[in-house]
This record gives C-alpha cells, sequence and structure tokens, in this order.
C-alpha cells in the first residue's frame, strides 16, 4: 500500500497556466542525519525525506538550470506536531551561484503538509535554510519559466571593435561582470537568436559601471538602457513591440520585459543615437532544453484528424493538403465572388482538447499578390457541437516574401489561449474576390483525459506519492479509511476525462488519513 498524507488547503494544487516544472539537477546539505539524503527532497516519493543535524545554521540546497521561478511547493515531513513544527521560521532562498537573488518567503504557516511559496525572479538554485533546529523536508517541487538557449548574436559597431570586451557574446554568456557596448550610434541595436520558441518573459541587466569612475560618468553609462525597446521577431518579421524600458528612482538595474508570442530573434535596440550597453540578456520560455520545437511551450503538437472546406479547385489541392506535413503542397480555395462565399477551411483533432498556439505557414514560392492572400484571415475555436468557443486572433503582418523564402517568414502564429475546443477554423476576411492559400497548419496544446489532479475528499486534496502515477486516463484507485474512519460511498474512483468519478467521504473529525492503493 501506498501511503496516502492528506493536505487542507484544495487552492494550493491548482495547476499554474503559465508555469511548469522546472527540473531539479542535484542536491546538497549542510549535514547529514544517518541515511537521509538531499536527494530524498526530490525524488517523487513523500515517504522519505532529506535531514539535518542540529547545528546552528542548517541548509537544504537544490541545483537546477536557469529559470525563471513563480512559485515553489514545499511538502513538509509527515509526523507528529512537534516534527512538522521543526519547519517553522525556515528561509526561502532563490539563488544565482553564491548570489542571492531573492528572499521568498519564511515559512510560517504549517497547518497544511504542503507549503506553497513565491518567488517571480530568476535564479538556479533554491536554497531553505533552518537556524538551531533539523531540517527536515519530505519534498520539494519549483515551478516556473526556463531560460532559452541563445544561438547567436548580432549588434552595432561595438567600442574597441577590435577587441572582445565589448561583443555582443558578452550580452548572453551568463557573466554579468562583462558586458556589451556599442559606440555613440545612431538607433544602435542588439540581436540575440534562438530556435522558435514562445517567448514569455525577457530579463534585461544593465551594465555596471566601473568602480573608478567618477559619479556623472556613472549616471551615464547607467542612463544609456532608459527607452530601450525589445522587439520580438520571427524570420523577417516583427512579431510585437514587446516593451520599452523605463526607468524609475528606485529601478534601474534589472527590467523584465514581457512578450508572451511565438519569435526566433530579440532586437534590442534605441530610437535615438546614444550607446547601448547591457551587460545580460535572459529568454525565458516553458519549454526545456529540447530544441524540439513540437515540445516547446507551443505545448504539444496535436494529430489532426480531419479536415474540410467550403471549396477548393480540384482534389490535388484540397483541405487535405493543409496538413500533410509537406510545405510543397498547399490547399487552395476557389475564388470568392458572387457565386462563392468567402473561403475557409476547418482542422479538427480527434476529441475536445485545450488548444493553444496555432501555427499556420503560408504557401512558399507564391508571388505577387498570391503571397499576401493569408493576410486578415480570422482563426476561431470550435467545440464539437460547433458552437464557436473563441475568436483567436487574425493573421497579420502577412509581407508577402517573394522568391525562397524560409519556412520561419511565412509561419503564423495565432494563440487561442488554451481554450477546450475540437475544430480550428481559418476564414479568408479580405474582400472579395479572394482565395485562401495556406501550405501547413500545425495545433497546439494538451489533451484532455490525461491528468488528473490529486483527488479531493471532503475539503481535504489527496494524493499518492506526488501523484507521479496519476497521470494517465483510466487509472482506478481503492480507497479504505484508517481506522476508526467510515467509508461513505463507491470504495473505487476511477480517472475519466480527467475528472476523477464519485468520491467517498471518510467520516471522522479526528484524522484526516487515507489509503490509496493503485489496482489498474
Amino acid at each position: 500500500m501506498a501511503l496516502v498524507l492528506s493536505l487542507s488547503l484544495v487552492t494550493l494544487l491548482i495547476t499554474h497556466l503559465n508555469t511548469k516544472r522546472v527540473e531539479i539537477k542535484s542536491g546538497k546539505q549542510s549535514s547529514k542525519l544517518n541515511i537521509f539524503r538531499a536527494e530524498n527532497a526530490f525524488d517523487g516519493d513523500v515517504s522519505t525525506f532529506s535531514h539535518t543535524l542540529k547545528e546552528t545554521v542548517n541548509t537544504l540546497e537544490l541545483e537546477f538550470e536557469e529559470s525563471f521561478v513563480s512559485h515553489v511547493h514545499i511538502v513538509n515531513r509527515y509526523g507528529n506536531k512537534a516534527l512538522r513544527d521543526r519547519l517553522n521560521g525556515a528561509k526561502v532562498k532563490l539563488m544565482r551561484g553564491v548570489v542571492l537573488r531573492k528572499e521568498c518567503g519564511t515559512i510560517d504557516n504549517l497547518d497544511s503538509l504542503l507549503i506553497p511559496v513565491s518567488c517571480n525572479e530568476a535564479g538556479s538554485s533554491l536554497v531553505i535554510e533552518l537556524n538551531n533546529e533539523f531540517l527536515h523536508v519530505a519534498e520539494v517541487r519549483i515551478f516556473g519559466l526556463v531560460k532559452v538557449n541563445v544561438t547567436n548574436s548580432d549588434m552595432s559597431k561595438a567600442i574597441n571593435n577590435d577587441s572582445e570586451e565589448f561583443q555582443s557574446p558578452n550580452c548572453h554568456d551568463g557573466n554579468l561582470k562583462t558586458s556589451c557596448v556599442t559606440e555613440n550610434l545612431d538607433n544602435p541595436f542588439l540581436k540575440v537568436g534562438f530556435e522558435v520558441r514562445y517567448v514569455h518573459k525577457v530579463l534585461l541587466i544593465n551594465r555596471k559601471p566601473g568602480d573608478n569612475l567618477d559619479a556623472d560618468k556613472k549616471e551615464r553609462i547607467i542612463n544609456r538602457l532608459n527607452g530601450t525597446k525589445v522587439d520580438l521577431i520571427n524570420g523577417r518579421k516583427l512579431v510585437k513591440t514587446c516593451g520599452t524600458i523605463s526607468f524609475t528612482e528606485h529601478q534601474k538595474e534589472v527590467f523584465w520585459v514581457d512578450c508572451n508570442a511565438v519569435g526566433t530573434t530579440l532586437t534590442i535596440h534605441l530610437d535615438r543615437k546614444d550607446n547601448l550597453n547591457l551587460a545580460e540578456v535572459m529568454v525565458y520560455t516553458l519549454d526545456p532544453s529540447t530544441q524540439d520545437m513540437n515540445k516547446s511551450k507551443l505545448k504539444t503538437e496535436l494529430p489532426i484528424t480531419s479536415s474540410t472546406s467550403l471549396n477548393y479547385n480540384y482534389i490535388k489541392v484540397g483541405p487535405a493538403k493543409a496538413h500533410d506535413k509537406n510545405l510543397t503542397t498547399f490547399y487552395r480555395s476557389k475564388t470568392a465572388n458572387s457565386s462563392f462565399e468567402t473561403p475557409w477551411i476547418e482542422l479538427s483533432v480527434a476529441f475536445d482538447v485545450e488548444i493553444g498556439v496555432v501555427a499556420i505557414v503560408n504557401r512558399l514560392r507564391c508571388y505577387g499578390n498570391c503571397s499576401r492572400r493569408l493576410q486578415n484571415t480570422k482563426v476561431e475555436a470550435f467545440n464539437t457541437a460547433e458552437t464557436l468557443l473563441r475568436a483567436c486572433g487574425i493573421v497579420d503582418g502577412v509581407e508577402g516574401f517573394e522568391g525562397e523564402a524560409s519556412e520561419a517568414d511565412e509561419t503564423y502564429f495565432v494563440d487561442c489561449g488554451g481554450v477546450n475546443a475540437k475544430t480550428v477554423r481559418l476564414t479568408d476576411m479580405d474582400n472579395v474576390p479572394n482565395e485562401m492559400n495556406v501550405a501547413e497548419v500545425t495545433i497546439y496544446g494538451f489533451e484532455k483525459g490525461t491528468i488528473c489532479d490529486p483527488p479531493v475528499i471532503t475539503n481535504s486534496a489527496a494524493w499518492s506519492t506526488f501523484p507521479m502515477t496519476l497521470d494517465q486516463s483510466g487509472i482506478s484507485l481503492s480507497v479504505t479509511c484508517a481506522p476508526p474512519f467510515v467509508l461513505r460511498g463507491d470504495e473505487n474512483i476511477v480517472c475519466v476525462g480527467g475528472v476523477w468519478s464519485s468520491l467517498p467521504r471518510c467520516t471522522s473529525s479526528a484524522s484526516k488519513l487515507f489509503y490509496f492503493v493503485a489496482i489498474s
């Protein structure tokens, strides 16, 4: 039997939509009591725990890839109140190397075994620190955004251009002591490139002036970043201007910019004559280090099972060509006129899913007006009953690259925001006469029915060994109340379509301890 602990705050188990669990790479603690290693705090098993000796300062340190940490879940060791209360007063710190990035909080509420702590800062390790007491932790889960690997960079002419001291790689080397600095130029810029990603946040860290400079020179160097714009580019297209750096009296060093769009390049630039200088640029996404686009924050590619359209010229350019994984083929509608309605194409997945980003590739090697037909295409999401659930957006910025345009040049992204839907419809909104050309459509999202949240039983949230075995639809659990509790309801509960079947109750107020056994 797997021991199942009861947690009293149901709301703590709500999934954060824009964060992902960060993989912990290694752990260490300031000392070790008997066999209780640091690794027990991230082994996915709440029946094990890390445990230090009782010294003046006791720490548990967990290391991971550079990430923007939104929040942390700490699971206290199960036991009597005296054991659980030992964690009271522990500090949770986010670090980058030996540098404190943020003190996220102090643990002072031990009513629940699951203790949430918010960080909202970037770092590469988490430290739990407790003075003059045994430090023991059953499990730690870290959630957030992961740093994107920058593959290339470029910038306006650097000062001391013959030297590597101020070149563009210094702005993504992870070293805050180096910087990239342009000459005093009109509209200076820095570009950093990466594999196609859904970019959530961008962190800009200002250059730190040398200690040997006078106060006025230091101030001039710091103020150069004020007014800097951050643009997200995909291929050769401007996706959006994510934001503009605006100084305040107390904020001139570290700046977060939200992008929340898909792209391959960030352009950081000034619309004036000045030096552009930065210490570091960091790009964050939901995606781990994989370079596979299908596994990125575009989420998981969903298989398109059917497609239809209002009309098309002939079978070789029918709707199936818009999802055949072949960029040399394409869907082409008949020309809309007085006889034909506005062109549209629908693409469906097997059942209702959470639809995130829709990627649309324009017809390639298409010349003249042909290459601009995708402009103003409306993207909508429908359910099984063909009810409109969300108008996701309009394809915009179609420049009509002629000749050998790349896939990135001609790929356009529309975010449906995780709506539960089955079908994506593309409709040509341009005035007639017009026709629609689409080379490929890919739908990204999460299949529903694959995950059941930890089961909630009468004002408590119960889960089994940090539900690592509860991630598949159809799993069945047998519920038995610990004596002297009496079971009220069905003994077996089943995960169906992401929802647990009717949950039983254990009628007593003396304890909230349950046992769950997986039987299928």
